[in-house]
């Protein structure tokens, strides 16, 4: 991914850029505990070049905040998004909420975070630093992060398609799930399967955010299964003509 900026920056400067955390255990099997893809902001310093960072500073919150940098408009609405991310996880709850009625429910913070995403992508799309980290939990997001585990990302404000296609493979029928942007088709990329985003794996570090839950919940489903759903023929009318009847009538249907 090339960065162009016009706006020079010695290298001593602190310059704010954003990381999207990718929570593994989005992936267990119980349901209140899992965390969802959220944003936190951190600062670092420049190389040379005034693209790749030479030095990771802190993670950025509402107690750490610096006073060397001078933030705009957006980044103040951005930032204030992330620490509502930040509250709406599981983590933030149980260690600052030990009343168990106020927790919300898996499904409430799922909607709530895909509500911030929305609000967070007009703000994202003028940001010229964007990390992705995938992550084992947010107790380990303290301190900076770490060079190695770090790649940098863009979130598009591109709305992704979902296509899907009903193959015949002799004793066999494959439902496959692909994704168009802009007219192009692609494959989703078989990692970095982020909750709420689609991405190619031709260009697995550039996001699309998902126009519905239930969008998102559809494609977390056909992940598992590697974007492929096989069927005998002869179970298919009693198992998943249903099934693919309503996916053409909310999607389409290309067969094959």
């Amino acid at each position: 991914m090339s960065h162009n900026y016009r706006i020079r920056i010695d290298n001593f400067t602190p310059v704010i850029a954003y990381c999207i955390l990718d929570p593994l255990n989005l992936h267990e099997k119980y349901n209140e505990e899992k965390e969802l893809p959220l944003i936190i902001p951190f600062t670092a310093t420049l190389n040379n070049d005034k693209i790749n960072f030479k030095s990771l500073l802190t993670y950025l919150n509402s107690k750490t905040t610096s006073d060397d940098l001078e933030l705009n408009s957006a980044q103040l609405i951005l930032n204030d998004i992330c620490e509502e991310m930040w509250e709406n996880s599981f983590y933030f709850q149980t260690k600052n909420h030990k009343d168990e009625n106020y927790h919300r429910t898996f499904s409430e913070r799922k909607k709530l975070q895909f509500d911030l995403w929305k609000s967070a992508l007009p703000q994202l799309m003028n940001e010229r630093f964007m990390c992705y980290q995938w992550i084992y939990g947010l107790r380990y997001i303290k301190g900076k992060p770490t060079k190695k585990d770090i790649r940098f990302c863009q979130v598009a404000s591109d709305i992704p398609q979902l296509k899907f296609f009903l193959i015949d493979k002799g004793e066999y029928y494959f439902l496959d799930l692909k994704f168009m942007v802009n007219g192009k088709l692609s494959n989703f990329a078989p990692i970095f399967n982020m909750f709420f985003f689609a991405a190619s794996e031709k260009d697995p570090m550039e996001f699309y955010l998902f126009a519905s839950m239930a969008d998102a919940e559809l494609v977390f489903y056909f992940s598992k299964i590697s974007f492929r759903l096989p069927i005998l023929k002869k179970h298919y009318e009693s198992h998943l003509k249903p099934f693919v009847q309503q996916i053409e009538q909310t999607y389409g249907l290309t067969k094959r």
